[in-house]
Formats: C-alpha cells, sequence, structure tokens
C-alpha cells in the first residue's frame, strides 16, 4: 500500500499509513479520519457537503466498498498462506520421498555386495572341490 501522507481536512491530525483501515477518502478527494468524517456527516444527514454533491450516502457507499477490499485482499491473503502451507508440506514429502529413496539404494548396494561377496565365496569352494 502506498503510504498516506496528509492531514484529516476536519482535525488537521496527521493521517498515518498504519491507521490506513481508519482513513475515509470522498470523492472529492479529500481524506478525513473516519470518525471526523462520520461525524461530521452525521450532523446534517442529507446535506450536500462539497461541489461535486457528496453525501451521507457517498461516504457510507466509498466506506463499504473499502471495508469489503480489504476483506477481499484479507481471503486472498489467507487463500495465498494455505497454498504456502500446502506447498511446503509437499516438498515435506517429496524430501522424505527421497531420503527414503536413497535410504533403499544404499541398501540394495549393501546387499548386492553382500551377494557378491556370497557368490564369490561358493564360487571359491566350488573351485576348490573341483581341484582335489
Amino acid at each position: 500500500m502506498a503510504p498516506i501522507e496528509g492531514e484529516c481536512a476536519i482535525c488537521t491530525s496527521d493521517l498515518k499509513t498504519e491507521d490506513a483501515k481508519d482513513i475515509a477518502a470522498l470523492p472529492c478527494g479529500h481524506t478525513y479520519h473516519w470518525v471526523c468524517v462520520n461525524g461530521w456527516l452525521q450532523a446534517a444527514p442529507g446535506a450536500k457537503y462539497n461541489r461535486d454533491g457528496t453525501s451521507k450516502e457517498n461516504f457510507d457507499d466509498l466506506h463499504t466498498e473499502s471495508f469489503q477490499n480489504q476483506a477481499l485482499i484479507d481471503e486472498l491473503l489467507e487463500n495465498l498462506n494455505r497454498e504456502e502451507e500446502t506447498h511446503r508440506q509437499t516438498m515435506c514429502n517429496y524430501q522424505a520421498l527421497l531420503n527414503t529413496k536413497e535410504e533403499y539404494e544404499e541398501l540394495q548396494v549393501v546387499y548386492f555386495e553382500k551377494a557378491l561377496n556370497a557368490t564369490k565365496s561358493v564360487s571359491f569352494r566350488i573351485n576348490v572341490i573341483t581341484d582335489e
């Protein structure tokens, strides 16, 4: 999110990026603290406040849309986190399979070495017996 700069057009306090969910921007382009502008709009319901016709209805729609957008962002982030965890688990499973395969191959080498030694031993005994 881009940094929010400026001050509330009502109370003149600084607007801070970390308070973004508590900041409202009206169609006129002015930014306010949600609490400040909501109180201001409550004071004269239905009145037009700017040349562009900003009223409480415009503000409520804008603020609701902002919450819906944030809810969508939160949902997408949650889905990405779940997907990341699934990928991590899949990688762990593949690593475990790879380790198991490597262990299996090492056991095969040991087994074949023993079998080869046993075959050599039997072959040697057969040669000794046939030479006698």
